[in-house]
């Protein structure tokens, strides 16, 4: 009941209504009114268990020409800390999220990130990205810093909210990758074996 052979035919099913319905549509109009049309069933926005969500073949058919934003975002890095290249708990992390206008032209476009854990303090929260072109994207910057207190070995996740003229809204959450355990004592001088390390979990 589940994974793409399974999915496989129905989404060509509901591309060929699509294209019964509307047939000045193009291949990529097709691909987009299927993305836009979806029923988001796990986390907000595109997610990698779900995708863009259930397909739903009445709102593809009835599915217009429309602004449509898609986000792509970058494994963290170290940005300020002890030079390792592993973000750290109680260092500075940046990732590079990419906008995409992939469908029609969308103006006065902003991006908001926010998150619900407190350890995680963003420096730049907001974002004014302008009009946008079908098919322009843009690159954003996401530098924040992660507190001691954050428990290593766990994942950073950011919720990014798009905002564009006509009431287009796009909320989804973007994981950024998993801050690396804390070493209290990463390089002891001693020799011999075992070398006890002491991990803040």
């Amino acid at each position: 009941s589940l994974g793409t052979s399974m999915a496989t035919p129905h989404v060509s099913g509901v591309a060929a209504l699509v294209r019964a319905a509307r047939p000045d549509f193009t291949n990529i109009d097709v691909h987009n009114a299927l993305r836009a049309s979806a029923d988001d069933i796990h986390t907000p926005g595109f997610d990698l268990q779900s995708g863009f969500g259930r397909v739903n073949a009445q709102a593809a058919v009835q599915q217009d020409r429309t602004i449509l934003i898609l986000l792509e975002s970058e494994r963290m890095r170290e940005f300020a800390g002890n030079g390792n290249q592993v973000v750290e708990p109680d260092e500075t992390a940046q990732s590079t999220l990419t906008v995409k206008s992939v469908w029609l032209p969308a103006s006065q476009v902003t991006l908001d990130l926010s998150t619900a854990n407190p350890a995680i303090q963003l420096q730049t929260s907001h974002f004014e990205l302008g009009d946008m072109a079908g098919g322009e994207e843009r690159t954003v910057a996401m530098v924040f810093a992660v507190g001691r207190d954050f428990p290593g070995g766990n994942p950073v996740e950011l919720t990014v909210t798009v905002t564009a003229a006509i009431g287009y809204r796009l909320n989804q959450v973007v994981g950024v990758g998993n801050v690396a355990p804390f070493i209290t004592n990463p390089l002891p001088l001693q020799t011999g074996w075992p070398i006890p390390l002491t991990y803040q979990v």
